[in-house]
């Protein structure tokens, strides 16, 4: 671990691993450091999952070249799992955790020599979903050659509830968050906020909002992809990390939006389904750790639970969690309400599902085929 942030990171990405609240020092002596937290906004990338953190084909989408700002405008600006943000090769910056949230997408651009020092976090807000009238009142300034605004603060929450990736505000008092945005010519507002604090909030923020790019629809991709999707629920979020580790996430139902300094995570309450994969380790593997699978579905490993204290996660009472092992990649499936999506539908989905390497994100697929 090279600071507090990448540990901060490391703990959301396994929150879901956290052990029920009693035995937790048995957790411990067994050798699993477990940290229980809320996130006030939901989905982490737990891997928030990025947090995170999905957008369009990872090596393609963030970090490869796409079209200027500026594009034309278009009755339908994109699908839920398609995205047209990117950063820009050679900006100095690289998108470490990325995705889509319902009709926002993101991108937390951090400098490629240092990711441990902050940079600003980017949302493109679909057209016609966000009121841009704050940034308006704002100084004027100048982002690829078209008329932008910086406040010193946008007004999003930063300081009651649990601070997580891939933001680091203080946990004490709200603080003030310095942003840049304009609204492009596709109709889309794009906003550039500090996803930290800052010791020259204006000029950091320019350098960010410059390496923005949008481009053509792309789809996002995740190390598996959905045959069979329970009846009413489509993927609403997605969230992608290539901070430390090759995480994502993928929230099926709901309705989420990005209402504060972080996106909802997929592994919460908010959401009918949420799909977390995480590279295998002792860590990870450690609540399967001699004990038997359930069964078997298509071939891997699978184990059921619908007692949190018996899985050593946190869901809820009606809910279930499904634990799948595929090659060196593992697949923890929650359900908000199992009536709602029983065993027999998370057996179906799982046998009908295609996986990927999620060591490798150039083999990836769209979330659902």
């Amino acid at each position: 671990m090279s600071d507090i942030q990448q540990l901060r990171r490391t703990l959301v990405e396994h929150e879901d691993l956290a052990p029920y609240g009693a035995g937790l020092i048995e957790a411990a002596q067994a050798g699993a450091a477990r940290v229980r937290r809320r996130r006030r906004v939901g989905y982490t990338a737990a891997v928030a999952l990025a947090t995170a953190a999905v957008l369009g084909g990872a090596p393609t989408l963030i970090g490869g070249p796409s079209a200027p700002v500026g594009a034309s405008a278009a009755p339908h600006y994109r699908d839920a799992m398609q995205a047209t943000l990117g950063i820009a090769d050679g900006s100095g910056y690289k998108a470490f955790f990325h995705g889509v949230v319902g009709s926002t997408q993101y991108a937390v651009a951090r400098p490629v020599a240092d990711p441990n020092q902050f940079g600003g976090t980017v949302l493109v807000h679909d057209p016609g979903t966000y009121d841009g009238r704050r940034l308006l009142a704002g100084a004027r300034v100048t982002v690829h050659g078209h008329p932008a605004y910086f406040v010193a603060d946008l007004g999003l929450a930063t300081g009651a509830s649990d601070a997580g990736p891939p933001v680091s505000w203080p946990k004490t008092t709200p603080q003030p968050v310095p942003a840049v945005g304009w609204q492009d010519a596709s109709g889309v507002w794009v906003v550039v906020y500090a996803d930290g604090p800052l010791s020259d909030p204006r000029s950091t923020l320019l350098r960010v909002a410059a390496a923005v790019t949008l481009g053509p629809p792309a789809d996002v991709r995740v190390p598996f992809q959905l045959g069979y999707v329970p009846a009413g629920l489509r993927p609403t979020l997605a969230e992608l990390d290539h901070y430390d580790t090759q995480a994502a996430l993928v929230g099926l139902g709901g309705r989420p939006s990005w209402d504060s300094l972080w996106p909802p995570s997929g592994v919460n309450t908010k959401f009918p389904v949420g799909i977390q994969v995480l590279p295998r380790s002792d860590y990870v593997d450690y609540p399967e750790a001699g004990r038997p699978p359930t069964t078997q579905i298509a071939g891997h490993d699978v184990w059921y639970y619908t007692d949190p204290r018996t899985a050593g996660r946190v869901f809820l009472a009606q809910g279930s969690n499904m634990v799948v092992h595929f090659g060196q990649c593992y697949m923890s499936i929650f359900v908000a309400d199992r009536a709602q999506v029983p065993y027999p539908e998370l057996t179906r989905m799982v046998t009908d599902m295609r996986f990927a390497d999620c060591h490798d994100p150039a083999t990836w697929l769209p979330p659902v085929g």
